[in-house]
């Protein structure tokens, strides 16, 4: 019903957890059962080069257009076998989450007021919401009843 994909983990902790990731390949090779342990992705530094990108096209104004975007990428992106609207709609859609935010503002479909401090401001939005992307690793595919009678590793938890 959505482009997002749930997986249920009974915790060590006793409780059971939801997580929810739009990412289909970090759940490729998780199988009921499996013993698995969830990563933060904690957000980088330094800003995203999509917020850098957007502050350079809106200039000393503080306009970002997309069509103008396009425009200045186009020709080259196509020479280099790349899809510059594929590239501007992802700065699109990262406005659109700092929107949401309240840190830009959407003027018209064409027309974004950014403020000055975007990158400050995309890193502290980034550091918000750090806790909602992670990577998936795989202990073991046995589960624990398995794990009793079997010859090999087995994991242990301990506080």
């Amino acid at each position: 019903m959505s482009d997002r994909l749930s997986l249920v983990i009974d915790g060590v902790d006793g409780r059971t957890h939801y997580v929810e990731t739009a990412d289909a390949a970090k759940l490729d090779d998780i199988q009921r059962g499996h013993i698995v342990v969830l990563d933060p992705i904690l957000p980088k530094e330094e800003p995203r080069a999509s917020d850098r990108n957007i502050s350079i096209v809106a200039g000393e104004d503080g306009i970002y257009q997309p069509s103008k975007h396009l425009e200045a990428i186009r020709e080259t992106f196509l020479e280099q076998g790349k899809d510059p609207d594929a590239f501007v709609r992802f700065h699109v859609r990262r406005l659109e989450a700092l929107r949401l935010a309240g840190h830009v503002e959407r003027i018209d479909e064409d027309h974004w007021r950014i403020p000055k401090d975007l990158s400050e401001r995309g890193k502290a939005y980034d550091a918000d919401n750090r806790g909602k992307d992670f990577s998936i690793r795989v202990l073991s595919t046995l589960d624990l009843d398995a794990q009793i009678g079997s010859d090999g590793a087995t994991w242990l938890a301990g506080s």
